[in-house]
């Protein structure tokens, strides 16, 4: 084995973790770096041979401190110049973290793409249980039933009672003016309790509604407001003409539920009253004839 004459390093203060490249010089010339005779018994020394240059008299290779004390490298009897390490601690006897360099630094964008993927697939999850949630509910949705059915009660439970008196007269148009809002409401799909008749009739256009039995009911409607607020209430004859008009009226757009599930003791109710609104002892024309417009 050739002898080593000399150990040269570039620096004499190495960077914590940071390679620094140091040559031997020997007196013949050596195949490789001699790992027999490089005394290196620190185990946070790190040592690598590097690529040759022309002359065979010089072996270079790279070390790595991972410790903050100063260090010599002996090889055979030649010892090396004192080496400092600069880190981040006061305390030479220390021991610092010892950490890979360029493993995450520069692939950190390694780390977004499954990052991306998942989140996708959790709004895809999410997007996918909203829908489910949606269409439960419309499953779960019936048709309100024809909005007949319960204005047939009230008007029988109102045409059945008696009014003599000019207070119960005007009770009589109050409750007849609210089957009258109440029905526009169900039938037509407004908020006719909150409206006025013209209100209520042009919302009902807007929405394509035929206007024939629609006028009917809002001129029905504007009576019954207007003479409920006059101080000289109309007679008891009067307001039972104005429950029938509705009644009349009421036929001319009746939709009977053929297809819409209705409950069996409410439509059997619904019938009853109507029948007793067509009957002819009941009804002061008697010429409507009961069958509805579908």
């Amino acid at each position: 084995m050739a002898q080593c004459i000399s150990i040269a390093t570039l620096a004499d203060t190495l960077g914590f973790g940071l390679a620094e490249k140091m040559e031997l010089g020997f007196a013949a010339e050596v195949a490789s770096l001699p790992s027999s005779e490089l005394e290196i018994t620190e185990p946070w020394l790190m040592v690598a041979d590097i690529p040759r240059g022309p002359n065979t008299h010089l072996v270079g290779f790279e070390i790595r401190a991972y410790r903050l004390q100063p260090f010599r490298i002996k090889v055979g009897s030649v010892v090396g110049p004192v080496i400092q390490i600069a880190g981040s601690t006061g305390d030479l006897n220390e021991t610092a973290a010892i950490r890979m360099p360029g493993i995450w630094g520069t692939r950190w964008w390694l780390l977004i793409l499954p990052a991306l993927v998942l989140a996708a697939l959790l709004v895809g999850l999410y997007l996918l249980w909203q829908r489910r949630v949606h269409l439960e509910s419309l499953q779960q949705w019936d048709p309100a039933p024809p909005a007949w059915l319960p204005a047939a009660i009230e008007l029988r439970g109102l045409l059945d009672g008696d009014y003599p008196n000019p207070d119960s007269v005007r009770e009589f148009m109050d409750r007849l003016a609210n089957i009258n809002r109440g029905y526009l409401a169900g039938r037509y799909l407004v908020s006719a309790s909150e409206m006025t008749g013209r209100e209520i009739l042009t919302s009902c256009l807007d929405k394509g509604h035929d206007s024939r039995a629609l006028r009917r009911m809002i001129n029905n409607l504007e009576d019954l407001d207007q003479q409920r607020y006059n101080p000289e209430l109309p007679n008891g004859s009067w307001s039972r003409q104005q429950a029938f008009e509705l009644v009349d009226t009421i036929e001319e757009v009746r939709i009977l539920p053929k297809y819409t599930p209705v409950d069996p003791a409410l439509l059997l109710e619904a019938e009853k009253a109507w029948a007793w609104l067509m009957r002819s002892e009941n009804h002061p024309s008697g010429q409507f004839q009961p069958g509805g417009g579908g």
